[in-house]
């Protein structure tokens, strides 16, 4: 997993390279000095990535979940009508709990058509993005897989998803743009 997340992660930032550059007349600013600074897009696109991965041996669904870490924070500051700093060590516990509820509220699983029990682990950075790591444990090994990720719509109408999904090393991969929310998997 760790190998496809770098492989997904290298064309999201060549991708990102290219558009940020062309035409980009503003200064660039650091998440807690974009959060200073009147609403104006900070980017050209909205991408995030959900990687799943069902883990036989543990019989677990391990999730992954990676958005640009001013965006997060965006959608969190409108959520709980005050900034969260992803990023400041002292307000971790909070900006964890902020996270874990947003996440929650966004983002459903369910595999064989029957809803799976999502837990957060936690989070980390990534140069200007945030992984957010879940795990639904005992999962049944999946016949099939339903997401529902509306993560950042709430926030950014342009928001697209990378979703990608392996099961028994099958990987199958979709899109998800705004408004829509909902795949489905077959193994």
């Amino acid at each position: 997993m760790v190998f496809m997340a770098a492989i997904v992660y290298k064309w999201l930032i060549i991708v990102s390279a290219l558009f940020m550059s062309v035409g980009r007349q503003e200064p660039v600013f650091s998440s807690r000095e974009a959060a200073a600074q009147p609403q104006k897009a900070a980017h050209p696109f909205y991408v995030s990535v959900t990687e799943i991965q069902y883990n036989e041996k543990s019989r677990s669904l391990e999730i992954a979940v990676k958005a640009f870490t001013d965006d997060l924070e965006t959608a969190l500051r409108k959520t709980f009508q005050t900034p969260t700093d992803l990023l400041s060590v002292k307000d971790r516990d909070l900006a964890a709990r902020r996270l874990t509820e947003y996440i929650s509220s966004h983002l459903a699983i369910r595999i064989n058509n029957k809803p799976v029990s999502l837990k957060f682990l936690g989070y980390e950075q990534e140069r200007e993005a945030i992984w957010s790591y879940l795990e639904a444990e005992q999962a049944p090994e999946p016949g099939n897989i339903e997401i529902v990720n509306s993560i950042l719509y709430d926030s950014f109408d342009q928001q697209i998803h990378l979703v990608h999904v392996m099961v028994n090393r099958k990987r199958k991969s979709a899109k998800l743009a705004y408004p829509a929310d909902r795949l489905r998997f077959d193994f």
